[in-house]
């Protein structure tokens, strides 16, 4: 797929497409890029339909200029998994300096 502008902002429903997409192909097979998943997720939840070609069903999609684009995937990956892996990672960071700081990690009391 060639890549273009983006066309609009992502619906909460595309979102919500590219989550499970993430967590279903991205998350779970350590060999998928982002870019396999990006096509994966558009085939698996983009697609109008299926039509049989050469004995395979193939994913019959809308026009290219109605479909979410690889940039928008990736905008939605790093906002919403990277920066709050690294968000939850920092809190848990100032957190154990705090209770270090006042004597230790939970004294029990």
């Amino acid at each position: 797929m060639k890549e273009r502008k983006v066309r609009h902002r992502l619906t909460a429903q595309e979102q919500e497409c590219f989550r499970r997409g993430i967590e279903m192909f991205y998350k779970r097979s350590p060999n998928c890029t982002l870019k396999q998943a990006y096509l994966k997720t558009i085939k698996k939840f983009f697609s109008l339909g299926y039509e049989l070609q050469d004995g395979d069903y193939v994913p019959i999609l809308p026009p290219s200029a109605e479909l979410p684009t690889l940039r928008q995937f990736y905008s939605l990956y790093h906002k919403e998994f990277v920066d709050k892996q690294s968000n939850q990672f920092k809190r848990k960071q100032i957190k154990y300096l705090i209770d270090f700081e006042n004597g230790g990690i939970n004294k029990g009391g």
